[in-house]
């Protein structure tokens, strides 16, 4: 899940449906200039654990976060990547810190 800080600024997802194998721009839009944004991420896989991560930005300029060419000020990755949101979710439980992402076999489409 992803909520944005004011109620002014909006994503911009292309493309709004992917593959797994697919990369996907994301921006945030409608911020203002320099403004500091956390994004959070979470997500259930087929065990129904909570997956999440976030990074923190600052805003351009025109008031935009684009996460094709701006690095993380801070959060579960470090470098520009597009996908970091993505690829750096974690899910901690007690006594182990790393898991698998598990989705279960859908036989519907």
């Amino acid at each position: 899940m992803i909520q944005p800080i004011t109620s002014s600024c909006q994503f911009k997802i292309t493309p709004q449906t992917s593959l797994i194998d697919e990369p996907v721009s994301l921006c945030l839009l409608g911020l203002q200039p320099h403004q500091h944004a956390t994004i959070h991420a979470q997500m259930l896989d087929g065990f129904r654990q909570c997956w999440q991560s976030a990074a923190t930005f600052v805003a351009d300029a025109q008031g935009r976060i684009d996460l094709n060419v701006q690095k993380p000020l801070a959060g579960s990755y470090t470098e520009v990547d597009p996908m970091g949101l993505f690829w750096s979710m974690s899910v901690i439980e007690k006594g182990k810190k790393e898991k698998t992402f598990f989705a279960r076999n859908n036989p519907r489409p």
